[in-house]
């Protein structure tokens, strides 16, 4: 079976995931059982108002992504069409809402920023799945809230509102199934399961977490006499087979993964930097860690089962990432998978300081720190609308793509330089005729310049990897190539701070952005005897 095959069965397991997921959504709804803790639809309604308003506030409502990889997996979400190398979950889920509401960047925004602030009402009911405290809940939930990586992510192109959606999904059906232990119980713990590995590639250590979450619960051994966890695991390997297959053709190719490369030396080295975001002040308020500390040392004391699950599954899927070094843009992406357990171990830590203050004290000790928690993460949230130069470029693209003539060819970079570490991908999406022209096609082979060419000279032309040397007027020498055929006059420019949040990028202190009319060039002068021209 061929890529593309395997990324169309991929859609379709993601869809038959989702569907399965559903219809026992409304089962369960019906046939509610008493033997879980009681669903508080007042408090998942509350914490899910409280991240929404959060998003709504300071999500920066652009792509995040370095590279101009954003608008590679915008037109993928609309057309279903490209390299799904991240997983197909994303564009499962956000095809159809794209076809009912519109092929446009907010219909792709809106949705992430509903699946994002709905973890906060999943982050209380996997407390209650854990038997922590009411106040642990809570601190995970007003902490995810306001995170400004999390907001950040939100009203964004980003894959990880889907996929923490789906890994705190995947949690509560697998805790849910081996209380229920039934067996469609257990079928839906494995539809999670296959869809959440879908949604980000380091999720496919998401099956050690589930076993650390197993070992924490009381009487699994029971429950492995009975059909319902096979009924399971049945249901997640006929539904992930595809991307597993999908997964070993790529790693027979590329070899194993760039993050995986950099060994457990770099990643223990990176846990104590900057890097690591949650332990960064400047995006993540220090009470967090310092109560995420202190919840792992109750817990181990106390529940040490639990204290192995939550700071195991937290390294587990921080590990492979934190070392990546790639930059602030994929720091604040990349972490946000274990990011809840962390949450969860600080909600902990509240809650055992608050048990310390007594009876008499204890519910006020539990709401003014949790007030403080909140008031801290709070001053962040501001930070995740920071506007780096591909927000501020898409700013300008949405605003001066849709007025370009309608007659005209539009040129753009070659999509590839550098050796294809710098990328360029333009927004088909917003123009009214959507086709474009790579400009090194077009100094090649040429066009009528009788037709009406427009050049669209974008962040990319002005990126540079690390190594490179920016030369005087801070344009890339493949995007000055076209001037030796054309001249450019300009149409509608902006000048940008060249702000970069990728470490392997650099830009020029200012960068100059926009569209030229190509015309035909003058042709040279013909030289005297002498040499000179005439």
């Amino acid at each position: 079976m061929d890529l593309e095959s395997l990324q169309r069965a991929q859609l379709l397991s993601c869809w038959l995931a989702l569907a399965g997921l559903a219809a026992y959504g409304g089962f369960r709804l019906v046939a509610n059982r008493r033997s879980l803790p009681r669903p508080d639809p007042a408090g998942s309604l509350a914490a899910f108002a409280l991240a929404l308003v959060f998003r709504l506030a300071f999500s920066p409502w652009a792509v995040i992504h370095e590279n101009a990889h954003g608008y590679e997996f915008l037109r993928s979400a609309f057309s279903l069409d490209g390299f799904f190398y991240h997983g197909a979950a994303f564009y499962a889920v956000q095809h159809p809402f794209a076809r009912l509401l519109g092929e446009r960047p907010e219909t792709v925004f809106g949705v992430n920023l509903l699946l994002s602030a709905a973890c906060a009402p999943l982050l209380l009911g996997l407390a209650r799945r854990l038997r922590l405290p009411r106040a642990a809940g809570w601190t995970a939930a007003v902490a995810w809230s306001a995170w400004p990586a999390a907001v950040r992510s939100a009203g964004s192109e980003c894959f990880f509102p889907l996929a923490v959606l789906s890994l705190l999904l995947a949690l509560q059906t697998w805790l849910d199934a081996w209380e229920r232990r039934g067996r469609f119980d257990f079928v839906a713990a494995g539809l999670a399961a296959a869809l959440a590995v879908q949604a980000r590639p380091e999720l496919v250590l998401l099956p050690a977490s589930l076993a650390l979450a197993w070992l924490a619960r009381p009487g699994w051994t029971r429950a492995l006499r009975t059909v319902g966890p096979y009924l399971g695991l049945l249901a997640f390997a006929a539904l992930a087979a595809a991307w597993a297959v999908f997964r070993l053709r790529l790693l027979s190719e590329e070899g194993l993964p760039s993050p995986v490369r950099l060994g457990l030396a770099r990643a223990g080295a990176a846990l104590f930097s900057p890097g690591h975001i949650l332990v960064n002040p400047a995006w993540s308020p220090p009470a967090v860690a310092t109560l995420a500390l202190l919840g792992l040392a109750a817990l181990a004391l106390a529940r040490w089962r639990l204290a192995v699950f939550l700071a195991g599954s937290y390294l587990l899927l921080l590990l492979p990432v934190v070392g990546v070094g790639s930059g602030l843009a994929s720091d604040l992406r990349l972490q946000q998978s274990a990011a809840p357990f962390a949450l969860l171990l600080a909600g902990a830590g509240l809650a055992w300081i608050a048990d310390r203050m007594g009876t008499r004290w204890r519910f006020a000790g539990r709401a003014l720190l949790l007030a403080a928690v909140a008031a801290g993460t709070l001053l962040l949230a501001g930070k995740a609308g920071t506007e780096f130069a591909p927000q501020l470029e898409y700013r300008f693209l949405a605003d001066e793509t849709p007025k370009l003539p309608p007659d005209c060819r539009l040129v753009v970079a070659d999509r590839f330089m550098a050796g294809g570490k710098v990328s360029a991908e333009f927004p088909t999406f917003w123009l009214k005729r959507p086709e474009v022209t790579e400009a090194g096609r077009l100094v090649e082979r040429g066009l009528d310049v009788e037709e009406c060419l427009l050049y669209y000279r974008g962040l990319a032309c002005a990126s540079f990897l690390s190594g490179e040397d920016i030369p005087p007027g801070g344009v890339r020498p493949e995007c000055r190539a076209i001037e030796r055929r054309f001249r450019l006059e300009p149409l509608r420019l902006a000048r940008l701070p060249g702000l970069s949040d990728a470490d392997f990028l650099r830009l020029p202190a200012e960068v100059t952005i926009g569209f030229y009319r190509l015309g035909p060039r003058p042709p040279e002068p013909p030289l005297t005897k002498t040499g000179s021209a005439e």
